[in-house]
């Protein structure tokens, strides 16, 4: 149970890699639907970046950041491609925080960080 404002959420397995020949099949069907809660924030991340970016967790960048948490059946994992708001963020730092009353409110709670690929 998410108790913050929901948004839709798709989840797609990790980027795809290449094959010998080059050639990337990216997953078309989501691992994972349902509602979860993105919340966006300002971070660290800078709108004049947007050329040149940065590299690192420290290096400006234009991206959007922020955290996501999901029901725990979700099974989120580092890597992974969350598609929310029409826009696609990968995962990092994900882990699983349990409601310390054990009311049920368990939730993945993963990094974002906006990422302009596929599936979108």
């Amino acid at each position: 149970m998410i108790l913050l404002p929901t948004d839709d959420c798709a989840l797609y397995g990790q980027p795809p890699v290449a094959d010998e020949h080059g050639f990337i099949e990216a997953p078309t069907e989501a691992a994972w639907e349902g509602r979860g809660s993105l919340q966006l924030a300002g971070g660290i991340t800078g709108t004049d970046a947007s050329d040149a970016g940065g590299h690192g967790p420290w290096g400006p960048a234009s991206d959007a950041l922020g955290t996501v948490y999901l029901p725990p059946e979700s099974e989120a994992v580092d890597g992974m491609v969350l598609v929310s708001r029409d826009t696609s963020y990968t995962l990092s730092a994900t882990h699983l925080v349990r409601d310390p009353i054990g009311a049920g409110s368990d939730a993945i709670v993963a990094n974002v960080t906006e990422f302009d690929g596929w599936p979108l």
